[in-house]
């Protein structure tokens, strides 16, 4: 059996280490972290909306950034993490959203292994949509 990573949470549940309640939370904290919200360690916060925010609304810098920073950041926590971000075309074509990217994550917990998709929408360069996708 391969040592699990556990996820420290200030709720109910003290450390996650299942892989789907591990990756909720990390994902939950990389989405709603503030980029400035230490400063015994400044720079090393890994922080969605700060990334969307230095994007401007480039979609290609977008998938960068998010994808090497989400490697980094689930990388501390599973053996194995593959991440792919891709850019989205909505349908109905909303001028003021600038950037919408899938997110597909696959990761490798020892014993478990788990593949999951999210949908993310930044509007004005603040995050509006963040949607699980399933059966695709």
């Amino acid at each position: 059996m391969a040592t699990v990573i556990p996820v420290p949470t200030m709720s109910t549940q003290g450390f996650v280490t299942d892989l789907s309640g591990k990756l909720d939370f990390l994902l939950a904290h990389f989405f709603l972290a503030d980029y400035n919200q230490t400063q015994l360690y400044p720079g090393r916060v890994t922080s969605l909306p700060e990334l969307i925010q230095r994007c401007g609304g480039d979609a290609a810098q977008a998938v960068t950034l998010i994808q090497r920073a989400l490697q980094d950041y689930l990388g501390a926590y599973y053996p194995s993490v593959q991440i792919d971000v891709t850019p989205s075309t909505p349908l109905d074509v909303d001028p003021s959203i600038r950037v919408e990217l899938i997110i597909q994550i696959a990761i490798n917990d020892g014993d478990s292994v788990g593949s999951f998709k999210r949908l993310l929408q930044a509007k004005d360069s603040k995050m509006s949509k963040i949607i699980k996708l399933n059966n695709d």
